[in-house]
């Protein structure tokens, strides 16, 4: 069964920050899709006040990185974020709107 959860395996969160090309940061987070101890996908992400930065998302289809991406953003509104700042894009989004989303096309084409 696919499970996204916080991944908390340090040898797993430095491989998956190399395979993004990104320097292991003690701040920054990732959030892991995996079936069976394989991870399938994962979004790294760092929570700073009231924004959610998005580093990085791998996954293997638009389904699985819509999965990921709202499991990091409401991760971050739990904690206060109200904004989210996606790597590679311009213009920060409200967490609430996107979560409330169901990709109609509005704010689809962050994925």
């Amino acid at each position: 069964m696919l499970q996204i959860s916080l991944q908390n395996n340090v040898d797993i969160i430095k491989r998956l920050f190399e395979q993004s090309g990104l320097i292991c940061d003690p701040l920054s987070l990732v959030m892991a899709a995996t079936e069976q101890n394989r991870v399938l996908g994962h979004c790294i992400f760092r929570v700073a006040g009231d924004v959610c930065e998005v580093y990085a998302i791998n996954a293997g289809d638009d389904t699985l990185a819509d999965g990921l991406i709202r499991a990091a953003l409401n991760f971050g509104l739990n904690r206060g974020a109200v904004t989210a700042r996606i790597a590679g894009r311009d213009k920060p989004v409200a967490i609430g709107e996107f979560l409330m989303c169901r990709m109609c096309g509005h704010c689809g084409d962050i994925i």
